[in-house]
């Protein structure tokens, strides 16, 4: 949610419609997409580039982005969230639902 916000977050939670790596991308899901060949290619350019830097401030720059996003969406997490999800994994018209959406999806 805090990545995409509560809207999409919703829409998609809500609507279990799939969507590909470049919609993803396009909401700020992702990073960024690229080819299947390049991948490892960017991954090691990356982490190379990470390496490079002083262990301090990258781990510094990281706990600080995440303190101040924490400021502007609290990421602690409500006491009821297994008290939701064990409810929905034991009401029947939750289950019914999810195996519907999950059969439909084997079909896709």
């Amino acid at each position: 949610m805090r990545e995409i916000g509560p809207a999409r977050t919703k829409e998609l939670v809500l609507t279990c419609r799939p969507f590909d790596a470049r919609e993803a991308e396009r909401i700020g899901f992702l990073n960024r997409v690229v080819p299947g060949e390049e991948l490892e290619s960017l991954v090691e350019s990356t982490a190379r580039a990470l390496v490079a830097k002083s262990s301090y401030v990258v781990r510094t720059t990281k706990e600080h982005v995440e303190a101040v996003m924490d400021e502007i969406a609290s990421t602690a997490r409500s006491t009821t969230d297994a008290d939701v999800l064990v409810y929905a994994l034991h009401d029947p018209e939750s289950r019914t639902i999810s195996r519907e959406y999950l059969a439909g999806r084997k079909q896709t």
